[in-house]
């Protein structure tokens, strides 16, 4: 190679590989750094008087993105934008509305402009990197080096995992902890999904240079292919797994037909063990790892995993699927703006418990950003491209592998989003490169116009990533972590008021925060002790949250940040403000507790509790809500009134009061709950109980009563039968358990048998029925087997009837067993 395409050759190397390392280039400064290497990667190309002879379809694509996005961030009047997206419009002018500020007269189509400058910067990195690589794979040394940069990287990542889980570390090369450690294994791409599919993309690279290969060279990268695809399955990933299965069987059958269209008829026969029997044993040892790991290993254990619940769960990728349809009808035109998503996927979404990052499909995703003609434009530029390259796909077996890695890798986005990740997204379009080399002739222009207009191409490339690297670009997540910081530092109360984003860390596909660090909640603290002025920090967080909400109109966390800011202040545009935090994201628990908060302020209490029926509706554990429900509400009725009473929900809200000290409370909930569900068994179960435990006889027989009116069964009579023992009724507890016996007899769960018939002959035993006792619990002693304790008790009663009934050796006879149980155990 020529010093030119050298040093393109090793900038792509460096770029790929930063991206890689610098957790997939999540972060922003990380985005940043590699798309200043992607542009600097297009430097050496810069002088060349050369221009491609064709336009490239790759280029035309990544051009066309860029284009769509920047439109995304150009300011427009708003009779446009409202014409365009009005739901758009609609959040811009409520937001200055509730702020106080004028309506503006201009607005962007994007609702997280600083997202979108951030992800315009990535896209132009990909422009310039495409524009360099192109260029370098119209040599077969170019092409040698984009491959085996792919395939190095994903042996590094899979050595990387594979060393990460050997010595059980649980930072990422002793620096970085991420914020959920994957299920399996630690690497700098943090998503087992995400892993899994990077690996998938280089696995069929990796097997055709072990190929092309020989010797040491041969072994090295074979192994390569046994390890890739080893931690690929280890991962658990199912979208990984199929996306594998896709690759393995693409190079099973394109292979050896690549191979034989490439070689003359007397060359296939005199080769024909290297040419074609060599690769198909490589082929066939993946298929058997493979089957062997989907038969017996997790991932066959993931797939029997999957229910009908998951699939309808909203919480789970066919769920958010379906969800996306609602920000696809509200911005069918112009998208919610490239990079703006989660923001926006809030709105809509029903549950608040967690946020998501991506549609979790990367055609769905084109669609929710761009639009849907936009999405439509670039949907026939990428068939261009692929028609294109395909063109190319047997003319060595490079092409053919990187065919293959690239179709797994994209089958897998269409239930993950790793190409959005710049690390996978250069490394991908690196191999692709060699499908579609430039195809170069002089330039006919004059000498210094083709350099310039690179020059300025990349200028105007680097200002972009500049101003995404500036304040201008800063994501949502670190302003409300200064927000935060700021209300900290005259509020330092943390639970849910801190309105915390509650992210999905135990399901995968969660990405690292974007500004690659972890929350900066207590970053106040260092300063507590030292004199504040509280008035000057307040005037602070007002002012820099205003400048947020502009910046970030759709972000509910900034928008219920600057209310509670404002709420300090004791001014009256909180209240205003958190509504449109609420309808940003009307499921998140923690603006539902500020709102009750600022409610409460104003005395309107009712609304309050209101409120706070909605945060507890909203969450899994409902302790920390529950601690502030009761410090402001601290009478029982009260209190309950602010505790929503849907039948799934009770019993965990009622166990927590009593282990919270408020049997009180919770006794006057389950009241409420039976109330408003008076069919819900599962209620009147808890409120038995509970009522029984704390001594509320009235309650305890009310809800057994119903009980056993409504189902008959064992279980339903004890519960009866102990509140009316528990109220001296004990004739009428006698009839209830005789009744349940005859109408059910023994329904099979030994346990609760042996509780039925002890209970029966206590009650016996306390009206003095003591032959009819001494039978109930001889039954009872005969279903407890190994229960020492019960046959101990049991054995300790029947001594006590036989006394009563004159029969002292029998009487003498069950107070020695009952000692030598004792004695035994």
């Amino acid at each position: 190679m020529r010093q030119r395409e050298l040093t393109t050759a090793i900038l792509a190397s460096l770029t790929v590989g930063f991206a890689l390392a610098a957790l997939g280039s999540v972060p922003r400064w990380a985005v940043c750094v590699a798309a200043l290497l992607a542009l600097a990667t297009a430097v050496p190309q810069v002088a060349s008087r050369r221009s491609a002879r064709k336009v490239s379809p790759l280029m035309v694509f990544l051009a066309l993105a860029a284009g769509f996005t920047a439109l995304q961030l150009i300011p427009l009047p708003a009779f446009l934008v409202g014409f365009l997206s009005p739901v758009k419009l609609d959040i811009v002018r409520d937001n200055a509305l509730a702020l106080g500020l004028p309506e503006p007269g201009f607005a962007p189509l994007s609702y997280d402009p600083p997202a979108t400058w951030v992800e315009l910067a990535k896209i132009i990195g990909y422009l310039a990197f495409v524009f360099a690589t192109t260029r370098l794979a119209m040599a077969e040394r170019g092409r040698q080096w984009l491959i085996r940069t792919v395939a190095i990287s994903g042996c590094a990542m899979a050595a990387c995992a594979v060393l990460h889980d050997l010595f059980d570390m649980d930072t990422l090369l002793g620096i970085y902890r991420p914020q959920s450690r994957p299920a399996q294994f630690l690497a700098p791409l943090i998503s087992e999904n995400h892993l899994a599919g990077f690996l998938t993309l280089t696995v069929p690279l990796m097997l055709a240079l072990a190929i092309e290969s020989s010797g040491s060279w041969r072994v090295l990268w074979l192994t390569g292919v046994l390890g890739s695809a080893g931690v690929v399955l280890l991962t658990r990933s199912r979208g990984g797994a199929v996306a594998l299965a896709v690759a393995v069987l693409l190079c099973a059958v394109l292979f050896p037909i690549q191979r034989r269209r490439r070689l003359g008829r007397r060359r296939r026969r005199r080769h024909l063990k290297l040419d074609v029997l060599v690769p198909a044993g490589v082929v066939a040892a993946c298929v058997a790892i493979v089957l062997v790991t989907l038969v017996g290993g997790g991932v066959r254990d993931e797939f029997a995993a999957t229910s009908s619940d998951e699939i309808e769960s909203v919480h789970e990728k066919p769920g958010i699927w379906r969800t996306t349809r609602g920000l696809i009808d509200d911005n069918l035109w112009t998208g919610v703006g490239r990079g703006a998503f989660e923001v926006a996927f809030a709105r809509v979404h029903p549950s608040g418990i967690k946020t998501y990052s991506h549609a979790e499909n990367e055609y769905l995703q084109a669609i929710v950003d761009w639009g849907m003609p936009a999405a439509a434009a670039l949907g026939l530029v990428m068939l261009w491209t692929v028609v294109t390259a395909l063109r190319r796909w047997d003319r060595s077996l490079l092409e053919t592998g990187v065919v293959c890695g690239v179709a797994a890798l994209c089958a897998q986005n269409f239930v993950d989003f790793n190409l959005e990740l710049p690390g996978v997204a250069l490394a991908a379009l690196a191999a692709v490169a060699i499908l579609l080399p430039q195809q170069l002739k002089r330039s006919t222009a004059s000498p210094g116009r083709v350099p310039a207009l690179r020059i300025a191409g990349l200028a105007v490339g680097a200002s972009v990533v500049l101003v995404a690297a500036s304040p201008l670009g800063r994501s949502f997540h670190d302003e409300g972590d200064e927000l935060r910081a700021l209300i900290a530092q005259v509020d330092s109360r943390s639970s849910p008021e801190s309105i915390d984003r509650e992210y999905n860390t135990d399901e995968a596909d969660r990405v690292p925060r974007r500004d690659g660090a972890n929350s900066a909640e207590g970053s106040a603290g260092s300063s507590a002790e030292a004199p504040i002025d509280r008035g000057a920090v307040i005037r602070t967080a007002i002012t820099r949250g205003t400048e947020m909400v502009q910046r970030h109109p759709s972000d509910y966390l900034i928008a219920g940040l600057t209310a509670k800011a404002y709420f300090l202040a004791g001014d009256e545009r909180a209240l205003k403000l958190m509504n449109r935090a609420l309808a940003l994201n009307p499921n998140h628990a923690g603006l539902h507790v500020l709102t009750a908060k600022m409610l409460v302020g104003g005395n309107r209490l009712d609304q309050a509790l209101i409120e706070f029926t909605l945060a507890l509706g909203q969450v899994t554990e409902p302790v920390e809500i529950l601690r502030d429900l009761l410090r402001m509400f601290p009478e029982p009725e009260q209190a309950a009134r602010g505790i929503p009473t849907s039948a799934g929900r009770v019993t965990v809200m009622a166990r927590r009061l009593e282990i919270m000290g408020r049997a009180d409370v919770a006794l006057a909930y389950v009241r409420r709950a039976m109330a408003d569900n008076p069919s819900s068994v599962e209620i009147t179960e808890e409120a038995a109980r509970l009522a029984l435990k704390h001594g509320e006889l009235q309650l305890a027989m009310q809800a057994g009563e119903h009980l056993y009116e409504r189902r008959g069964r064992i279980r339903d009579a004890l519960a009866f039968a102990r509140a009316l023992k528990a109220g001296a009724r004990l004739r009428e507890a006698h009839t209830v358990l005789t009744d349940a016996l005859d109408r059910n007899g023994s329904d099979g769960d030994a346990r609760q048998t042996w509780t039925f018939y002890t209970e029966l002959g206590d009650v016996e035993l306390a009206l003095g029925l003591h032959r009819e006792a001494r039978r109930r619990y001889q039954k009872a002693l005969a279903l407890a087997g190994s229960q020492t304790d019960l046959s101990v008790s049991l054995y300790r009663k029947l001594a006590a009837i036989e006394k009563a009934l004159g029969n002292t050796d029998l009487a003498g006879e069950m107070h020695r067993r009952a000692s030598e149980l004792e004695a035994g155990r």
